[in-house]
């Protein structure tokens, strides 16, 4: 028994639908945050459109729709990533039942694991926000067996369910000792 601290960057953020709501919907500010500038032009006599520039000057769309479609969804994963950056890595602290074997012979080794965490919490404004079923868990086996003085395999299967999110891994290779 005993507890750990785990971090992660903050996810399940969409923070653009926050700036949107900031700025009325205007969402060609962010164009303009970002280094992006339009020209307006004439489509017609009763209509006008925008042509799109970079912060070089090269033209990146020749209608906002254009920009809309090819380069606008760049810009908000740009702002999204941009702004969970700043928000920072998340914690959360645990209570922790778990138990572990491993056992080493001199032509095999095997390591098993399970830990759960019936209880846990978020230490930062962004962390994961548990509900009461939530149960945290990391269940594994992994073993080896040497085929000669340098040669071994080896496998390891995992499972892991951490912050409402399912994980399972299956891996095999080769060990190779050079002295």
């Amino acid at each position: 028994m005993g507890g750990n601290l785990r971090g992660h960057p903050a996810y399940g953020l969409f923070p653009f639908n926050d700036w949107l709501v900031q700025h009325d919907d205007h969402w060609w500010e962010l164009a303009y945050e970002y280094g992006y500038h339009d020209e307006e032009y004439a489509v017609g006599e009763m209509m006008t459109d925008f042509s799109w520039f970079d912060e070089d000057g090269n033209v990146v769309a020749q209608t906002d729709n254009e920009f809309y479609e090819y380069v606008y969804g760049d810009l908000i994963y740009q702002y999204n990533e941009d702004e969970v950056d700043r928000i920072g890595w998340q914690y959360e602290a645990s209570a922790v039942v778990g138990i572990d074997y491993y056992k080493y012979a001199q032509q095999w080794w095997i390591h098993g694991w399970a830990s759960v965490m019936p209880y846990s919490a978020g230490l930062t404004d962004y962390s994961y926000k548990y509900k009461k079923v939530d149960l945290d868990q990391d269940v594994g086996l992994v073993a080896g067996f040497k085929l000669g003085k340098h040669l071994g395999i080896f496998g390891e299967g995992r499972y892991l369910s951490y912050w409402g999110i399912e994980s399972y891994e299956v891996k095999a290779g080769l060990n190779y000792v050079f002295f």
